[in-house]
């Protein structure tokens, strides 16, 4: 079917043509981040040890959030112990069992997280202290930082609505607006139960105070689940 290529629409970074005799305009492409972009990492960092295990700098605009569980209670410092190991692994940042937020990643890069090339690519990932056995439980500190880190990431993307849809196809098919970011979990990727049975149950609002939580900053960055 012949299209008729019209232009590359710089906001979204994404192609758009026009189908032989129709005036009806489709996209392809994913949104990549402009080549102009500014990258920030956090205000909330307490802790800071870049490591080597990136990708270099992310092919993909910012418009996910990947928590993830340690499986063990560790500190800054010993995460950026792991990081810096044999394992091809790393995260973004790191919520220690005190509540210290460690920088390991840059926001700007992506990180080796979620064994996935595509979601990392897109995602900030956080990296959580966790007890070392089932259901993998957050100090209360981590998860209340955590949603404060989680916050913050919006705010700094320009994201005012963080959304958890508790289905993985439903998350991953869906093209987050402007203003949106996406919750995924390293689960949906590979054979693990990351972030955690106890995580996942708090990924959205629901029974109480220790539920992810509609959070708002005084922008108007805002967490909530989708439909609500």
């Amino acid at each position: 079917e012949a299209k008729k290529f019209t232009h590359l629409d710089n906001r979204s970074r994404r192609v758009r043509w026009k189908d032989s005799g129709s005036n009806v305009v489709k996209t392809f492409g994913s949104p990549s981040p402009s080549p102009t972009a500014k990258y920030t990492n956090s205000p909330l960092v307490g802790y800071t040890r870049l490591v080597p295990k990136h990708s270099g700098q992310r092919t993909h605009c910012i418009d996910r959030i990947t928590p993830h569980c340690v499986v063990g209670q560790v500190t800054a410092a010993r995460l950026g112990d792991i990081f810096s190991g044999t394992r091809a692994v790393s995260s973004n940042y790191g919520v220690a069992l005190d509540g210290t937020v460690g920088l390991y990643v840059e926001e700007k890069n992506r990180s080796w997280c979620s064994s996935s090339n595509a979601n990392d690519q897109r995602a900030i990932t956080i990296e959580c202290a966790s007890d070392p056995k089932p259901p993998y439980a957050f100090k209360p500190v981590v998860y209340d930082t955590l949603v404060k880190l989680c916050t913050d990431i919006c705010k700094r993307n320009g994201k005012k609505k963080l959304l958890w849809f508790g289905d993985k196809a439903k998350a991953l098919n869906y093209s987050p607006k402007s203003d949106e970011m996406v919750l995924t979990v390293h689960r949906w990727f590979c054979n693990k139960s990351c972030p955690g049975d106890w995580m996942y149950a708090r990924m959205g609002p629901g029974a109480g105070h220790e539920e992810m939580p509609v959070c708002r900053t005084k922008n108007g960055a805002e967490i909530r689940r989708e439909g609500q």
